[in-house]
This record gives structure tokens, sequence and C-alpha cells, in this order.
């Protein structure tokens, strides 16, 4: 039964993290037959009243869309799993499950980062983008940086025991 683990703070959940990627990595390296395991880390989180999650498996960490319940989030989890297992099609990928106790906001390179994609989007002229597509990318960077300073939280107890008891169900 998977259980949701709990970190106190994000550090602690980035060396947890850190070591399942390096794991996945050198098990990608070395085995090219079956038998092959990886664990597929899933940091669940409540940001601007969505619950999401932030998944990584070999170093390329990927966040997910905004769910509006715990129900959603419990389904959106699950199919990315599908789709990983898809993807890594001779290994078992397993989820680990956790959330951080700790509050906390983006970083200021993150922030940077965001700042200089809406910058460089606003520069560009002749990139072939459609011009509705450019204004959709815009106003996701501009609401993504309205948000920045928005806490992002661990699921409480409560959602966690919901999404344990849904994610079962599955």
């Amino acid at each position: 039964m998977n259980k949701i683990t709990i970190f106190k703070k994000n550090n602690e959940a980035d060396k947890v993290v850190e070591h399942y990627v390096e794991n996945n990595i050198r098990a990608l390296t070395n085995n090219s037959g079956n038998g092959l395991e990886l664990i597929c880390a899933i940091n669940l989180s409540e940001f601007a009243g969505e619950y999401g999650f932030e998944v990584d498996v070999i170093g390329a960490s990927s966040l997910s869309d905004g769910y509006g319940s715990i129900k959603e989030l419990v389904d959106g989890v699950c199919q990315y799993v599908a789709t990983e297992a898809k993807r890594y099609q001779r290994a078992t990928v397993k989820p680990f499950l956790y959330t951080v106790a700790e509050k906390s906001t983006l970083d200021k390179d993150a922030k940077q980062s965001l700042k200089d994609s809406r910058e460089e989007l606003d520069r560009l002229t002749d990139d072939g983008c459609p011009p509705e597509m450019k204004i959709e990318l815009g106003e996701g960077y501009s609401a993504l940086l309205e948000y920045a300073t928005v806490p992002i939280r661990g699921l409480n107890a409560r959602e966690r025991k919901r999404f344990e008891r849904l994610y079962h169900q599955e």
C-alpha cells in the first residue's frame, strides 16, 4: 500500500528524490532487459486553491495542471503513472508519493526565469508561432508571476487520508 511520506522541509525531500533519480538513471544505463524498476517521485501539494503534483523520474521535473478536488488529483496522478509506465516499457514504474509540510513560494531563480521567458516571448517577432498562442503563453507567464508569492503547501492530514483512500480504489 502506497502511503504518502511527509517531509518537514523541502531540502529533506530533495535529498530523497535525488537518490531515487540517481538510482533510476543508473538502472536505465546498466539494464537493457526486463525486471527494471523505476521510482516515480510525486510531490503532492496545494497552491492558490488548487491541488497539483510535481514529478521526477530521471532529473527532469515536471508540474501537473491544477485540480479542483482530491479526486481529480488522484485521477491525474494515476494517469501520469500510467503514462510513465508506457514511456519506460521494459520497466515497472512505482510511485513514491510524498508531501512537504513546509510552506514555500517560488524562489528568486524561478521568478527570474519566468520574467526572462516572458520578455523573450515579447521580443520574438518572426518565429512562426501563431499570435493567439503567443497571447496565451504571455497570459500564462503573467499568471504564474502574479502567483509567485502565493505559498505552496503540502497536503494536510485530512487531504492525505482522502487521497490515500481514493488512490487505492483506482
